[in-house]
């Protein structure tokens, strides 16, 4: 018997050796806390952070590494409610200030019943990390625009990503205000009409969700740029009228009309990660 068998046999013979995660070198684990934070199947909380914040609750040596990972603390939300806030406007704070100076994806929303000191409130603390946002959300449900964020203002210096979803508003027109930066943008106005909303950047991605056919005629009067658009009615209509003109975007290369359930892109999943429906006609817009 040759010598590295009888190795083998030694080494097979031996009891099996278990190594603990924490053995392991601080870089191997936070990607593995990573790829945890990633894996969309586990949730991500009222704030966004679920994930580390268990990684948190495990040892005072994975806080530690939780802590201090940025990486962990890029997809914040907060939601403005009845009551009190403060430890959720503390954590708020806490989450931006983990992510250091990586780029964010922010989700804002509101209660109903929130008042305007609490949105003001939450603004405050989110608006020294704007300038490095690259994905924001809104859900406005009982605030008229414009409001505290709509316009947007001069700290989102680089988004890239806008979904708006418009509850209550006033009827009078409203520039959103969106940097030129700005690449895909999202509405979902299947309440109110949509017609008074009106923007200025080259968008090359466009998802609206809107109840008439006439609400997309402010948000498509500079759709030049426009190279996907996903369109969908929530009102009645018929597929001759859908069709948009080759005029609207002659850089057009995709168009999906959807007629009765949303589709998104969701640029706060991870990447690579797609939320689709089933679209009920999809068709070249210049036919």
């Amino acid at each position: 018997m040759d010598s590295d068998h009888q190795d083998f046999l030694h080494l097979e013979n031996k009891a099996p050796r278990y190594f603990r995660i924490d053995d392991l070198p601080i870089d191997v684990i936070c990607y593995i806390f990573i790829i945890a934070y990633h894996d969309t199947t586990i949730g991500v909380g009222s704030d966004g952070c679920r994930v580390p914040r268990l990684m948190m609750s495990v040892s005072r040596f994975w806080r530690s590494i939780a802590v201090n990972e940025p990486r962990l603390w890029t997809n914040i939300r907060i939601t403005a409610v009845h009551g009190n806030m403060e430890g959720k406007l503390q954590g708020f704070s806490e989450n931006l200030a983990r992510s250091k100076a990586l780029p964010l994806h922010l989700t804002l929303s509101s209660d109903y019943r929130s008042t305007s000191v609490l949105r003001q409130r939450i603004k405050e603390i989110a608006t020294p990390h704007l300038h490095r946002c690259h994905s924001f959300g809104i859900t406005v449900y009982n605030s008229d625009l414009p409001n505290d964020w709509i316009p947007f203002t001069q700290e989102f210096q680089s988004l890239k990503n806008v979904r708006l979803d418009l509850m209550s508003w006033s009827q009078q027109t409203v520039d959103l205000g969106l940097p030129e930066c700005l690449r895909s943008l999202q509405i979902h106005a299947e309440g109110r009409s949509a017609s008074a909303l009106h923007f200025n950047s080259e968008i090359e991605h466009l998802s609206l969700v809107i109840n008439a056919e006439d609400a997309a005629a402010g948000l498509l009067h500079n759709a030049k740029g426009l190279k996907i658009l996903e369109y969908k009615l929530t009102g009645p209509s018929n597929e001759a009228s859908s069709r948009f003109p080759c005029k609207v975007a002659p850089q057009l290369k995709h168009l999906q009309c959807i007629s009765s359930i949303s589709l998104y892109r969701d640029p706060f999943s991870p990447e690579g990660s797609t939320i689709l429906s089933m679209p009920t006609r999809t068709f070249d817009p210049c036919q």
